[in-house]
């Protein structure tokens, strides 16, 4: 299994004087391939490849060679997402807006010894903080935000073998109100972080909007209100990062809803919620927990889970606005807590399925 690390970066003065010079380069070079690209396609009615691209571009050498191979690639990428439908058209990428830059293989871009990045003869070695050490690296890439310099990196991580029978099971049902209820009757409130921070974040805005374009104040306060939105994303990232520990360490199967995030952030009057509890992030990162451990994590069809009574299985139908579920068979629970009882019994159902087969 492919994992990404991350570690802040504490380069001094003269290293990041030559980091931003190195990124305002791959900028321009960017801009240069795609400007190329999109009048090549003009005058022939034919896109130039990948690596065609490279043979015009040998030889510039304020940027390293593997970075440039990697920034084409990008160009490449973005117009192959154009054309499936999966994206807009390229754009030209304006002062301070290329993010990051590629590192492409451990060893030779990139190296880390003794708590520092090794990368570049240029920059030379950078001090670092929160590096986790592994047995494999794959490919890497140097970040810039508002907080300061990152690096991020693939590697590999062992998983263990699926255990064949599951003693502490457990069906959760993701909302609004509630972040999670499980089959336990365990609840976990929704911590709500865009909306704690969205009086601060309008603040910061307005100020924002109201300093002159050009100046330096203008450039302080774009700074300010990325550092709110990061530390929004931080906030969000380490709280989904502790509960799925929790729960991955707590069960040795999770039952959970397959859900359609895209089709349901379509609906605006909850898009901004939905968007804000992270529910697919959460998922993601149960789910390769899970695996490390050895533990299973298991997507059902969410479909009746609500409806369905759980004692019975007689269909409820109710609105959103009721909160208990009511069925005539008796059985009266909170309608999340109902969910998550048939989440659970839905994957029980499908492990019986498939071990049948």
């Amino acid at each position: 299994m492919v994992l990404t690390g991350e570690a802040k970066l504490y380069p001094n003065s003269e290293q990041q004087a030559i980091l931003s010079a190195l990124f305002e380069n791959c900028r321009l070079f960017y801009n240069k391939v795609l400007e190329t690209k999109i009048n090549a396609y003009k005058e022939n009615e034919k896109t130039i490849s990948r690596f065609d691209l490279q043979k015009i571009f040998k030889g510039k050498n304020d940027i390293p060679a593997t970075v440039r191979q990697m920034m084409i690639y990008r160009v490449n990428l973005a117009y192959e997402r154009f054309f499936n439908k999966n994206g807009n058209f390229p754009r030209f990428k304006s002062f301070n807006r290329l993010r990051s830059i590629d590192l492409r293989q451990y060893g030779t871009d990139y190296r880390f010894k003794n708590d520092k990045l090794e990368t570049f003869r240029i920059i030379g070695k950078i001090r670092m903080r929160g590096f986790k050490p592994a047995k494999e690296y794959k490919t890497g890439r140097i970040i810039k935000r508002a907080s300061g310099w990152f690096v991020q990196y693939l590697y590999e991580q062992k998983e263990k073998t699926p255990k064949k029978r599951f003693n502490k099971k457990v069906g959760i049902d993701l909302g609004l109100k509630s972040f999670l209820v499980d089959s336990n009757k365990n609840s976990v409130i929704p911590p709500k972080f865009f909306k704690v921070a969205s009086y601060k974040l309008a603040k910061a805005q307005r100020k924002l909007s109201k300093a002159i374009k050009g100046g330096g104040r203008r450039s302080k306060k774009r700074i300010l209100v990325a550092k709110i939105h990061e530390k929004i994303a931080n906030q969000r990232k380490d709280f989904l990062h502790k509960l799925s520990r929790q729960y991955a360490n707590q069960y040795d199967l999770i039952a959970a809803e397959d859900l359609n995030i895209a089709g349901m952030v379509k609906n605006h009057h909850l898009a901004r919620s939905i968007q804000d509890a992270s529910w697919d992030t959460f998922i993601n990162m149960l789910d390769y927990k899970m695996k490390i451990l050895g533990h299973r994590l298991i997507k059902v069809n969410p479909r009746f889970t609500t409806k369905e009574c759980s004692a019975c299985g007689e269909m409820v139908t109710k609105s959103l606005s009721v909160r208990t579920h009511v069925c005539s068979c008796g059985f009266v629970a909170d309608r999340d807590y109902n969910a998550a009882l048939n989440i659970l019994k839905k994957a029980q159902n499908e492990l019986t399925a498939r071990v049948v087969r």
